[in-house]
């Protein structure tokens, strides 16, 4: 017995009711980590957008250049080959082919096709979405600003219409060809020229220009520069010297609304009421005033120039009395 009691005092194995009896080491709380800020990301990338008028223009000039001719060439072949190539016989076949029509569609609508062949292929290159990379967001603008934008346009285009005339020392036939085949249009077809050539630049060019070029450049760029670089080859996408002097004014105002509202449907809007008013309007001018660009202070033009002058300043005041919506961030 005594031995056994010497061996357990001897044994180092703690017995099971001390360890029990023994108070638990607390656990010493870890530091948590401070949360990594997210990287910023980078500025957008704008060649894209700086490129693509270069390209687009003139692909456009030529798919509208074949799609005219192509086909009237092909209708009127036998006419063509016994003129062996005289000047004023392709340019009347020409015109009674855009006075058809299926000439009146091959006119505008492969042009326009192309600009939103270009546009809908660069935006699959950007990893955002079509609505948010072409600015179609849909704008908290009310109704009436709508009805302000597109009155306003008829005043630009007469300040248009007096910029060319006076920059303008020679004629200009592709306006006065475009003036004529209007006239020469019958009445039902007339109608359809107003829907065919007021929605389809409407749409395609906003998206090019205002959707595309320019909601990218104003991300980069100042407003000045981004609305002036998209206005510009806006313009000089009509070609003729004449027909861009006559836009340009038009192309600011368009981008100016696309800005500040940050959606292009105002300015898809405006551009296509405004050609309806030209298309329209261009029945009651004579072909030789509209080669010359005069602009026409008749009682009507002066009336409509007036109530665009008070629209302008309205919509104006409206555009600037809130800062610009801006459109969602774009990273390509």
């Amino acid at each position: 017995m005594d031995d056994t009691a010497e061996q357990r005092d001897e044994d180092p194995t703690p017995d099971a009711s001390e360890v029990l009896a023994e108070p638990l080491p607390l656990l010493e709380a870890q530091p948590t980590s401070e949360p990594v800020p997210p990287a910023p990301r980078p500025p957008p990338r704008v060649f894209s957008a700086v490129l693509a008028p270069f390209i687009a223009i003139p692909i456009v000039a030529i798919v509208s250049g074949i799609a005219t001719a192509v086909p009237a060439i092909v209708i009127h072949w036998q006419e063509i080959s016994q003129a062996q190539g005289n000047p004023e016989v392709m340019q009347r076949i020409i015109l009674d082919f855009v006075t058809t029509p299926l000439g009146l569609v091959c006119s505008i609508v492969p042009a326009e096709l192309a600009f939103l062949a270009m546009v809908l292929f660069a935006v699959r290159l950007s990893p955002q979405f079509l609505i948010d990379r072409l600015a179609l967001h849909r704008p908290r603008t009310p109704w009436w600003a709508y009805v302000l934008f597109a009155l306003a346009s008829p005043a630009l285009g007469m300040i248009g219409a007096q910029l060319a005339s006076l920059l303008r020392t020679d004629e200009s036939e592709s306006i006065g060809f475009l003036f004529e085949t209007f006239q020469k249009l019958p009445l039902w077809l007339g109608l359809a020229a107003i829907l065919i050539y007021s929605v389809s630049p409407g749409i395609c060019e906003e998206m090019f220009f205002r959707g595309y070029v320019q909601s990218r450049l104003l991300k980069r760029w100042h407003p000045v520069l981004a609305i002036g670089f998209a206005s510009v080859f806006f313009s000089l996408a009509h070609i003729e010297p004449a027909h861009a002097l006559l836009v340009f004014p038009l192309g600011v105002w368009m981008g100016v609304i696309a800005w500040r509202t940050g959606s292009i449907w105002p300015s898809i809007t405006t551009h296509t009421l405004n050609n309806a008013y030209g298309v329209t309007l261009m029945v009651f001018i004579t072909v030789d005033q509209a080669r010359t660009m005069e602009a026409q202070w008749t009682p009507f033009t002066i009336a409509v120039t007036a109530i665009g002058g008070i629209a302008l300043l309205a919509s104006s005041l409206y555009l600037f009395s809130n800062p610009p919506r801006r459109a969602s961030y774009a990273t390509a």
